[in-house]
């Protein structure tokens, strides 16, 4: 393997390490923020969930239920595999998906809420 010496080397190694120094994948600190509150991240986590209840609350609402196969009976006869598949379907109701819509839309407005006090 060829080893570097010499002015070469050296400039090789000062250009190396001033392209770690200004990777573009080191995210560079906003303006104004001293770091990551415990609030913030809370709300951050609240507004996860309130999106992912919404999204959920909009697909029950616009599918009514979901269905999905389930293996049910299988036997073995020497070299024949028999084995049955059965389609479950669960329904989701009205009320559960309007109250996941609800909820998730108060938990998206909460903060919103808090500020204007």
């Amino acid at each position: 393997m060829p080893v570097c010496r010499g002015a070469l080397g050296g400039a090789a190694r000062q250009l190396a390490a001033s392209a770690v120094s200004i990777s573009p994948w080191r995210a560079a600190p906003l303006a104004g923020r001293q770091g990551d509150e415990e609030g913030e991240n809370e709300m951050n986590g609240l507004r996860i969930l309130a999106i992912v209840l919404i999204v959920a609350g909009a697909l029950a609402l616009a599918y009514g239920g979901f269905s999905y196969l389930g293996e049910t009976h299988h036997a073995t006869a020497g070299p024949i595999n028999l084995s049955v598949t059965e389609r479950h379907s669960v329904a989701i109701p009205l009320w559960a998906g309007v109250a996941a819509v609800v909820v998730g839309g108060v938990l998206l407005l909460t903060p919103v809420l808090r500020r204007g006090r």
